[in-house]
Parts: C-alpha cells; structure tokens; sequence
C-alpha cells in the first residue's frame, strides 16, 4: 500500500538515485583505466572496437555497446570510452539500486508516516543513499567499474532484474501482470548474453510466484508470455552467427556456423556440457569454494582492514538488520529475496566449483549477490535512520546526530579504504608490456605467448592502434583448436604453414617418440645477431620429446615444429619469456634472451648479444609505475615486472662475467631505478641475495 504522497516521493527517490549515480560516476571518472589492463579488458575493449567475437560465452551485449560508445566522438581513445562506459554501467546500478530500495520501503508500508518535507522523508532517502553509495565504492563493484568487461554488465543486469520482479510483485492481482513476468524472463534470457551467472537464480523465479500468488502458476498465459519472454533473450544470442560470419578478429570459436555456434554456446574449448561439472567437487567445498566467496564478501562488507575498522564491519550489519527487519515486516518478500541470495552466491559457488589453489579468485561472479545484499545494506540504513529519527524526538538529538555521522562515513570510509587498491588512473602496465614485448621482436617476427595476459595486450596494440602489424603474435593454447589454426594461417599469408581443410579438421594429439628434426641453416652472422667468433653449422638438430604422456605430441607442439622446418629461417622465431619451459619442447637450448623474448638460434647456448639486450632494456621499454609508489603492484603486474628483472639481471652477469664491471654497475643501478625491489615483493630470499650481490 503508497501513501498518498508517493508520486511526491518517488520523484524524490529518482532524483536521489540520480544523485548518488553522479556522485559514483565522478569517482569512476577519476580512477578509471586510461587505457588497457590484465586478463579480460584487454579481449573486450579489442571486440568491441573491431565488433569482434571474444571467448564463450561471449558476452554480446557487452561488446554492442562498447562498439557504439567507441564510435561517439568524445575526444579520447577508444579504450578509454569503454571504462567510462563499465563506470557509467555502474553508475547506473547504484541510481537504480536506490530505486529499488525505496520500493521497498514503499511495499513494506515503512513509510506510511513519511510527509514530504519531513524530517522521516530525509531520514529515508539519506539511507537509501548511504547504501547506494556503499555499494558503489565496495571493492569488486568498484574494480569491475573502472575497466571495460562483462562483469559490471551482470550486476547492472541484476538490479534490473529485481527492479522488475518488485513491480510484479506489487501488481501482482492484476491483470495485465504476466506483463512484468514476461519482462523478467526476457531478462533471464538476455543474461545468456552478458555472462550468464544472473541465470542460477532463475529457479528462485517460481518460488518469488508461489510466495505472492500461487495460482499465477495455473495461468495458460503466464506460462506462454514467460516462455515466449525466455525464448526471445536467448535468441538474441543468434547474432553471433551473422557477426562471425564477417571473419573479424577476434573471433573467438569462429562462431559462423550452426555446429560452431553449438560448440560455442555449450563451451565445448573448456571442456563442453556448458560446464555442468558438480561433482565431483575440485576442492573442498567449505574450506576452500566457500571461503573464497567468504573471503571476497568480507573484502567488500565485513572488512577490519584500514584505520577505520569499525566502519568496515558495519555495511555486513547493515544489511542483516535489514533483511531481519524486512523479514519482520514482510517474511515471503525477505523469503523470495534470500532465495536469490542463496543462489547467486552458494549457487555460484556450487556451479562454478573453482579447483583447489586456483589462479584467480571468481570474485567477478558474486556480483549478482553482491547486488542483492547491498538493497539489504540501503534498506538497513533507511530504517535505522527511521529509528533513530523517532527516538531523538522523544529523547533529544545527540544520538541521532552520532549515530547518522557515523552511517554518513560509511560510503566515505569505503572510498577512502579502497582507493589506493582499486585506482587505475596511473597504471600502465598492462599496456607498457605489450608494447615492450612487440618493440623486442626483430621485423616480421613470429612470436608464441602462452596465456591471456601476454597474449591479447599485443593484439590490442596491432589491431586497435596498429603498433608493429609486422609480427604474427600465436598463442600456444588456443594453437590446439583448428579455428584459430585458420585464423592465424588467413591473418598471415606469409606464416610457414600450409594445412588443407581435411588436415585442419584432423588436428589431434600425434604418437610421437624422442625424435631429432634436422634443420638447414639459412643465413648469416648478421641475419641473427651473432658475433664473428660464433659459428653457424650448416644444419642444426633439435631433440623433440614428446609432451604428453611420454607417448604423444600436442597439436600445438606439432603445429610449431612444421613452423620452424618450413620457415627455413627466413623469418625469426621467438617466444615470450612467458612461455613455461614445457612449452619450449626441447628447443630451450638453442633460445637466446633479447628481453622479454627469447630467440631461436642456429647454435646450441647461444651467447647473450649485449648491445641488443641492453638497447631493448634501455631505450625501447617502458617501466611507467613500477618505481611509483603512488601506483599499486598486483599480482599480475609483479609477475611481469619478474619478467623484466631477469633480462636486466641476466645482462648485468654477462657484464661481469666479460670483465665490465663498470657496465655491470651501471646496469645494476639502471635496474634498481626502474624495477626496485622493494616493490615487486614478495621476492625469493635467493633472488634478493643474488640481486645484492651483484657486480661484486
């Protein structure tokens, strides 16, 4: 039931939402990455600049809007627009949030005593803020809205979601309401387009209807207009098939035909089935799946980190005093949420089932109940507000004025808190890698990477800006799949591989026993850098192991030795300093180090050619933040910055070991000035002592 002044307040609510979207967005805007970062920013901004097709599953409403903000004509780069766009996403979000929390206090007739003008109505809407904004500045809202990817896309898509399962519930008797259920099921469905995770909570659907009207379930037309709204969002998924079909890059899976676009849907590259792999369990359930969804909750709402600690506790008890509290007034509401709770964090824990010792936290996929949790938050702050409101009037306003100081800080104390761990406004690192990987390779060079994070930066700098387009950057893994195998082959007609159709589609692990590969050697000192005093045999020998199982040869692998025989050194051959020895397959020996590459040579332990490594260290990188103490070093980036130590470190011995001490000395301090230790920590107690006793 409204009160009869709830079109009065519910424009106070809009224009609270606004508010607190603004606010959100001016911080976004000031931390936001200027341009690309790890893992999968670097794959959607360069998708949605080319209207390409990333990896499954794919994320295609993501990467539409991304390409139609890219084309506004606003004055910066492209990849800049689209983490703007993550942060007006967001924005949006928290506004919508608060729109949703304040139906809530409507449909639970809190605020039948609310006039405008009052005292009650600020009291509300000031919580409503505090908890949007609360929201806004949590850790992982705050880390997913300052860069382009589908995460902050789901969470948005969440809010959405209950915004419209609250006006059902609140027309729920009348006739036209199927009209809200066909709206929230065509949501459901257009989540297969986002990332998919808000769709763990479609079961919760049919007990949200039983909770408010049960016989809604026995409506012929509740059941055609919640299919027929299902039906269409998935079909909006078809769009992939027309969009592969123009051979962009990246075109992940090569979507383009009904089979492709099957084995696209179903993830067939990770493993298929659309992951639907419970059990068993890959780790323990509670000490590990749950405590990494704990673990994160606690990051963004039950933290006592920082100065403030108090402060972090309190958006957790917030938000349990609000459910108990919505519980109290309305149980099959709180009911109907905590099940959509329930299942978009145990859910996703259940689903997802993350291994033991996992690279990287799924923190990204707890947004949906982040978001539920967080209209807790705002409803928990609104109605202590309202408590506090009453009790001053009766026993006087110092309380109320501590205690509403103390709420007002929250958002405040978590802005303060996370800034320093979010801020991407300096970091460049990502960036600086890919262009210092390209700027290492000789001309026309062929380059294998190994994962996500050495792979799609380079990309993003050939495609998108059009830095070095005379390298053909393979990444290993994805060598495996015959689409990208035809990728590679159709973006590089000059690669030394020729494989027909029948061959592509054959692609498997081959028997393969400890087999030696003799290559001519064509070329001179010059063509590979090497001093006079070297020689070049007439052929070289490579020993290949097999990989797999001491019985077989990987696709990949394979796939890199027709490479190098057919490529008679006619182009040079490299691998990132990324790629794990394994992945070498025997030829570590006959790689030399210029950087962050290593180079295929004609002789075995080829000698470090100085001059070259230190014109790449000296002139031709980019170390922009490592030295910057302003600027965080996460996980990732200290990896890479590892990367970077050990071509200076290696240059530094060869110094001394040629008798340069001097050189060794100026290399070692050039070192320390851009990569200081004491910043790419924790460091291998070995390392630290090997580095100190440099030079000496």
């Amino acid at each position: 039931m409204q009160p009869s002044n709830g079109g009065i307040n519910r424009r106070s609510a809009v224009l609270t939402g606004i508010a607190v979207a603004v606010a959100s967005f001016a911080v976004y805007l000031q931390t936001a990455f200027r341009t690309i970062t790890w893992w999968d920013n670097s794959e959607y901004s360069l998708a949605a600049i080319t209207f390409g097709i990333a990896h499954p599953p794919g994320s295609l409403i993501t990467t539409i809007l991304g390409w139609i903000v890219t084309k506004l004509p606003l004055g910066i780069p492209n990849v800049f627009k689209l983490n703007l766009l993550a942060g007006a996403v967001a924005a949006v979000t928290a506004g919508l949030l608060c729109l949703i929390v304040w139906g809530l206090f409507q449909r639970t007739n809190s605020t039948k005593n609310v006039r405008p003008g009052k005292l009650s109505t600020v009291a509300v809407l000031t919580g409503v803020a505090i908890g949007g904004l609360t929201f806004s500045f949590s850790e992982t809202v705050w880390l997913y809205a300052i860069k382009f990817t589908p995460y902050i896309f789901t969470a948005c898509l969440t809010a959405v979601i209950l915004w419209a399962l609250l006006r059902w519930w609140e027309h729920a008797d009348e006739e036209g309401a199927f009209r809200w259920l066909f709206l929230v099921t065509l949501l459901f469905g257009l989540d297969f387009s986002v990332h998919r995770t808000n769709l763990l909570m479609l079961p919760g659907l049919f007990l949200w209807i039983l909770l408010r009207r049960p016989r809604t379930l026995t409506s012929l037309r509740t059941w055609i207009s919640g299919v027929f709204g299902l039906v269409i969002g998935l079909s909006f998924h078809l769009l992939l098939i027309p969009l592969a079909a123009r051979s962009p890059f990246p075109n992940v899976g090569d979507p383009s035909s009904w089979s492709r676009f099957w084995d696209y849907i179903t993830l067939k590259q990770y493993g298929g089935g659309w992951l639907v792999n419970l059990l068993p369990r890959k780790a323990p359930f509670f000490k590990a799946q749950v405590m990494d969804y704990l673990n994160i909750f606690s990051a963004n709402f039950f933290s006592l980190d920082g100065k403030i600690s108090l402060l972090g506790l309190l958006p957790a008890v917030a938000g349990l005093f609000g459910l108990l509290i919505l519980w109290r007034r309305n149980w099959r509401l709180a009911l109907g949420l905590t099940v959509f709770f329930l299942f978009a964090s145990l859910g996703a824990v259940f689903y997802f089932n993350i291994p033991a010792d996992f690279f990287r936290s799924f923190d990204r996929h707890y947004l949906p109940s982040f978001v539920i949790f967080s209209v807790w938050i705002a409803y928990g702050i609104g109605c202590v507000l309202l408590i506090l409101l009453k009790l001053s009037q009766r026993h006087g306003w110092t309380v109320f004025g501590v205690a509403a100081l103390l709420l007002v800080a929250l958002p405040g104390s978590q802005l303060v808190k996370n800034f320093r761990q979010v801020d991407g406004s300096d970091n460049y690192f990502t960036y600086d890698f890919g262009k210092n990987l390209l700027n290492t390779l000789p001309p026309d060079a062929i380059v294998f990477t190994n994962g996500d994070n050495d792979t799609w930066p380079p990309w993003y700098l050939q495609i998108a800006e059009g830095y070095r387009p005379d390298v053909t950057v393979i990444n290993l893994p994805l060598f495996n799949t015959s689409w990208f195998v035809s990728q590679v082959m159709a973006r590089d007609p000059d690669i030394p591989l020729a494989l027909s159709k029948e061959e592509l589609a054959g692609l498997c692990l081959r028997p393969w026993s400890d087999t030696t590969i003799v290559v001519p050697v064509e070329g001179d000192h010059e063509t590979f850098q090497l001093s006079a005093e070297v020689a070049i045999p007439d052929s070289v020998r490579f020993q290949i192991p097999p990989t797999v199982r001491e019985s077989y040869l990987r696709v990949q692998d394979w796939l890199v030795i027709q490479i190098i025989t057919n490529n008679a050194w006619k182009r040079p051959i490299c691998f990132s300093t990324t790629v794990y020895r394994h992945n070498q397959i025997g030829l570590h020996r006959y790689l030399r180090l210029e950087g962050l590459a290593w180079r295929l040579m004609p002789v075995s332990s080829p000698p470090l050619n100085r001059e070259l490594l230190r014109r790449n260290l000296f002139e031709r990188y980019a170390y922009r933040g490592y030295a910057d103490c302003g600027v965080l070093i996460g996980d990732e980036t200290r990896g890479m910055g590892f990367n970077l130590l050990s071509a200076w470190f290696h240059l530094a011995q060869a110094e001394m070991e040629g008798d340069n001490e001097v050189e060794c000395r100026q290399v070692k301090e050039r070192m320390l000035s851009f990569l200081p230790p004491d910043r790419l920590e924790p460091l291998p107690s070995q390392l630290r002592e090997a580095i100190d006793k440099l030079c000496e």
